[in-house]
């Protein structure tokens, strides 16, 4: 039996794509990836575009309940840097949720 050199390699490329893409639905980010397999961003991306899984959004998620708590002490207080100090998040924080949520 002929071993062909080009199937090691097609196998091992292979290998690596289902580790790709694996990491990425662990929640590796595309660079992260990219500099453990050894590969380039573009390369990730690719695979796991072929591959049809949907891209993750920037960003981290909202997070729905400290949004309802921003939103229910500034109807009270009516003022963003109230709200920011008995939150504790930031004034932009504060400002960019109300934002969202059409108060301001």
């Amino acid at each position: 039996m002929t071993i062909h050199p080009w199937r090691t390699v097609k196998e091992s490329n292979n290998k690596r794509n289902e580790k790709m893409l694996e990491m990425y639905k662990e929640g590796y980010s595309i660079r992260g990836i990219a500099r453990e397999v050894g590969s380039t961003y573009g390369k990730v991306y690719y695979q796991i575009e072929k591959a049809g899984i949907p891209f993750r959004k920037c960003g981290r998620p909202i997070n729905v309940e400290a949004d309802n708590e921003v939103v229910s002490i500034y109807s009270e207080t009516k003022s963003i840097s109230k709200t920011a100090q008995l939150t504790g998040c930031s004034y932009g924080t504060v400002r960019n949720t109300l934002k969202r949520r059409g108060l301001l």
